[in-house]
Formats: C-alpha cells, sequence, structure tokens
C-alpha cells in the first residue's frame, strides 16, 4: 500500500521517514558504529544532509566506515586520478549523442550537473584533486562550451549552438523536413538563409564586424564561424582585454540572430542602426555585472575600449 503521487499525506510521510533516518544515524554515532565528516577544526560533525527528498550520507573515509553503508570495495589507491577511470567512463556513457539529443537544452544542463555534481562531491570528500580536463570532456556531442562568466548563460549557450551548426535557420530547417515557403535569408534575400551566411556574409552581419573592427582597432574579422567565436583568441592582446572583446563578439552574434528573428515574427523589428549601439551597451553592462575586477568607464568604452581595459587593471 502507498500514497498516490500529489496525495496531502506525502509531506507528512517523509518527515516520519527523514526523522527516523536522523534517530537511527545519531544512534549509529553514539554507538561509534559510524563516524560523520569533521568541519570546523572539529567542532561540526557531519553525517548527512538533506534538501527537499534527496538525502546524502556524509562518512569517513575509512573502509570500515564504507562496509557499514553496504558497500565493497577493491584494494585500490582512490587517491589516484587513474583510479577513478571506470568510473568517469560510465558517466561518459550516460552522456551519449543519442540521449543528448532527446533532451532540451536546459535538459541536458540539467543531466551534466547530476552526473558531474556526484564525482564532484566524492572527490571532495575522498580529498582527490581531479583535473579540470576530467569535467569538461563531459559535453553533449562531444563540443565544449566557451564559458565567460562576464556574459549571461544565454549567450554562452547561443555560441555553442552556433558552434554545433543547431541553430534553427531556414536552410536547417528544411534540411529537418520541415516544409517552409522560401530558405532565402529573412534579412537581405541575397542568399540561402545558413549560419554562414547569418553571422558573416550578409550585409547587416558584415555591416557589424565592420563596426567593431574599427572601434577595437583590430584586423579584417574571420569569415567562419568558429574563426568569429574564437576572434579574441588570435589576436595580440592583455588577459582582461581579451575577455572583454570576446564578451562584444558573443553579444554581436546573440544581437544578429534576435534581430533575425525579430523580422522573422514581430511586426515592428528593431531598427538595423540601433544594433551597434545595443552591442555596445549591453557588453559593457554585462562586464561591469561580471567581474569585480574590470570597471571600464563608459566614455573610454565607446571611444577605445583597448584603454578601457588597461584603466581599470
Amino acid at each position: 500500500m502507498g500514497l498516490r503521487q500529489g496525495d496531502l499525506l506525502s509531506p507528512f510521510l517523509f518527515i516520519i521517514a527523514a526523522k527516523a533516518l536522523h534517530v537511527t544515524i545519531e544512534e549509529a554515532k553514539a554507538k561509534r558504529l559510524f563516524e560523520g565528516v569533521k568541519v570546523e577544526d572539529n567542532s561540526v560533525d557531519l553525517s548527512y544532509l538533506q534538501f527537499a527528498d534527496d538525502a546524502l550520507l556524509l562518512g569517513k573515509w575509512s573502509l570500515d566506515n564504507a562496509r557499514k553503508y553496504g558497500f565493497r570495495f577493491e584494494r585500490s589507491n582512490m587517491n589516484k586520478t587513474c583510479n577513478w577511470k571506470p568510473i568517469i567512463e560510465k558517466f561518459r556513457k550516460r552522456l551519449t549523442a543519442w540521449k543528448a539529443r532527446s533532451l532540451s537544452y536546459g535538459g541536458r544542463l540539467t543531466l551534466i550537473k547530476s552526473v558531474l555534481g556526484a564525482v564532484v562531491v566524492v572527490a571532495l570528500l575522498l580529498g582527490i584533486q581531479l583535473s579540470l580536463e576530467t569535467y569538461c570532456n563531459f559535453y553533449p556531442c562531444g563540443v565544449p562550451i566557451r564559458w565567460n562568466k562576464n556574459r549571461p548563460i544565454k549567450i554562452n549557450i547561443h555560441s555553442w549552438r552556433l558552434s554545433l551548426n543547431c541553430l534553427p535557420t531556414r536552410f536547417n530547417l528544411d534540411r529537418r523536413g520541415i516544409d517552409l515557403n522560401s530558405v532565402r535569408c529573412l534579412v537581405c534575400d541575397g542568399d540561402i538563409e545558413t549560419d554562414l551566411h547569418v553571422f558573416v556574409k550578409c550585409l547587416i552581419a558584415i555591416s557589424i564586424w565592420n563596426s567593431i573592427s574599427r572601434w577595437w582597432n583590430t584586423s579584417d574579422f574571420p569569415k567562419d564561424i568558429n574563426g568569429l567565436i574564437k576572434w579574441s583568441d588570435t589576436l595580440t592582446l592583455n588577459k582582461h582585454t581579451k575577455i572583454c572583446l570576446d564578451v562584444v563578439i558573443q553579444t554581436s552574434l546573440w544581437i544578429l540572430w534576435r534581430y533575425r528573428n525579430r523580422i522573422c515574427f514581430d511586426l515592428k523589428p528593431t531598427r538595423k542602426d540601433t544594433l551597434m549601439e545595443e552591442i555596445m551597451i549591453l557588453s559593457h553592462s554585462w562586464i561591469l555585472n561580471g567581474n569585480r575586477s574590470l570597471h571600464p568607464s563608459w566614455l573610454e568604452w565607446i571611444s577605445d575600449p583597448k584603454i578601457a581595459c588597461i584603466i581599470t587593471l
């Protein structure tokens, strides 16, 4: 017998079970059958953490303590990263391409966080320092995200989808079997609407990238998608200036795509002569809010962004 999902008695039943777990663990600790984790100079003893319907048991790392949980271990030194390869391989199989494609992008991030979160928790409990490369390998479709904390998550995800050629351009929609009245560019009607055309070859895109080149006093912009996304990496600039330019580039890519969508869906799309001004405003705002060490003044930012980034160092 049990309760239906959503039954009003479910929370009370959960509280009863959680209370019983607490009493059981405290009794085991009192009888020295189980040891928790000591923190804050041994002043705090953690044995479990609970949030909503999740429970995480915490115990001192020892074989005896683990066997009390019912676990069995082979004799191997878990302080060595190489001994974690079988576990990491299991997680890798969970993130196969066919499973990733069946999830939304929000679902993919949730899956990554849940899987990698377990690795991180165990690694912290065992005092293991896993290399950052270990985590970077867990990406659906095998393409890592250029994650820049100085720009919003939606901008990072947009750049990632663009690098995977997963944006719903008219060419991609037609290739997936969606019937459209035309596959030509909505902005200029000059060619088939592919990623390369929207972000590189379209007249409005060329105008934006030329304006950014003059604004930042850089060489001519790259003529391919991956080159644009990694444009800041190819220039001889200091670290902070590269971060700022990267925010500008990814913001521009997002603005171009939003402009295209507004032409497609809005009755009154954004005026194209305001796009460059919007890029300057948004990128400046996101840099100020995303990095405590960067505070470029607005006047310096619009006149000479390289000087603005150097002044803030």
